[in-house]
């Protein structure tokens, strides 16, 4: 065999390669929703079953809202049919998460209401807090922030009774956001001081982390530069050493602020550049959309207008770009509701359609046959190498018996 073919042969079979290698991740999540799918036909109580389809519900809710709220709701008519009280509160809780993630606050807290009320009667007090937090934040996102803390409230009361402090510290940090969004910067840094307290005597590096980012912004709202900058390089001391990629990039912007804030342009240009560049490599569009427009005012204030602009631009194309992605997801959610309608699919189904069965079967059907394929061709291979080693030997061995 001349090197040519040996060539040709080794790069088919690198291409055969890594195709079986890239196909196998590209099938993870399909291939956990299946394993649950399988767990469930196999589950031996209903009550496996509800904690199955809610595990289901929220395993495909970040891709399939609409798929994902069918299995809470089929989650929710086993409970009822079980009157199990603690299946139905998570169920209708599972509901209200999907009815939020689909910016349907109107449905979800009607969900929330209906799983407070089987908390309240099963007297479920963890449940109960944890529904009011959830309430909270609905009620937030609607900048109703009144509602928000009422709620908020509610959820610390019963969490310090129950002495869950990690989760009443996450009560008074939502507390905290509640003022701040209303412009009271100096009551907010109470109750974010309250939270970072618990965490410290918990030990808990990323919740200091988190409270100590949110201290350093509300005292640069303050004007207290230097302790602004204190809690701020805390906070990135700790995301550093927790390699947390994504809370440096937010770090990074908040440092730049607070030197926008005293009128340090250079500074905070050098420091929303270094959060601009990480955000866009992680795909943060939301933190790299503010990068932009604190660029576009740090030049805007040095007078450098060209710059300025193109900033200001990538920040308006940015903002277009999530307004467009926002517009195609809920296009694709009212796209899946005509096809689960069009499939007729029943409101008891407890797996997987037919279809995704059968693309599942021929998926590892064509694996198999690579695996196969590789393995052979492999074989080949090295007995071409091993013979092709040989042939001068034999040449030689030949020669001599011919003369």
């Amino acid at each position: 065999m001349t090197d040519t073919q040996f060539f040709k042969v080794g790069r088919f079979l690198r291409g055969v390669f890594l195709l079986f290698v890239l196909l196998v991740p590209l099938q993870m999540p399909a291939q956990n929703t299946q394993q649950l799918s399988l767990k469930l036909q196999q589950a031996n109580n209903d009550a496996e079953k509800v904690e199955l389809l809610n595990r289901l519900s929220t395993l495909l809710l970040p891709q399939q809202a609409m798929r994902s709220l069918q299995y809470a709701k089929q989650a929710l008519i086993l409970s009822q049919v079980l009157d199990d009280n603690r299946c139905i509160i998570l169920s209708y809780r599972q509901i209200a998460n999907v009815y939020f993630y689909q910016k349907n606050n109107i449905k979800a807290l009607e969900s929330f209401g209906m799983a407070l009320n089987f908390a309240q009667k099963a007297k479920d007090n963890a449940n109960k807090a944890g529904i009011f937090y959830q309430i909270g934040e609905v009620y937030f996102y609607q900048k109703e922030f009144d509602r928000a803390q009422e709620n908020y409230f509610k959820s610390l009361s019963i969490y310090e009774k129950l002495n869950l402090k990690s989760y009443a510290a996450s009560n008074y940090t939502a507390i905290g956001n509640a003022f701040r969004a209303q412009g009271e910067y100096a009551i907010s840094l109470r109750y974010y001081l309250k939270a970072a307290s618990i965490e410290e005597k918990l030990g808990s590096a990323e919740g200091m982390m988190h409270s100590y980012l949110k201290i350093g912004a509300a005292y640069n709202f303050l004007a207290n530069k230097p302790q602004a900058m204190k809690f701020t390089k805390r906070a990135l001391n700790i995301a550093n050493s927790l390699e947390m990629s994504d809370v440096i990039a937010k770090t990074y912007h908040n440092m730049g602020a607070i030197y926008a804030r005293s009128k340090q342009q250079d500074d905070a240009i050098v420091y929303f550049q270094k959060s601009l560049n990480l955000s866009n490599s992680l795909k943060l569009l939301e933190l790299s959309r503010e990068n932009y427009h604190a660029l576009a005012d740090c030049y805007r204030a040095k007078k450098n207008y060209e710059k300025s602009l193109t900033n200001y631009q990538n920040y308006t194309a940015l903002k277009d770009s999530l307004q467009e992605s926002e517009m195609l997801a809920q296009m694709n959610n009212l796209r899946t509701t005509y096809e689960l309608k069009q499939a007729g699919e029943q409101s008891n189904a407890l797996v997987l359609n037919e279809k995704s069965d059968m693309q599942q079967f021929f998926y590892w059907l064509l694996i198999v046959v690579l695996a196969a394929l590789s393995f052979v061709s492999m074989f080949s291979l090295f007995r071409l190498k091993k013979k092709a080693h040989l042939f001068p030997q034999r040449l030689f061995v030949n020669k001599q018996k011919a003369s």
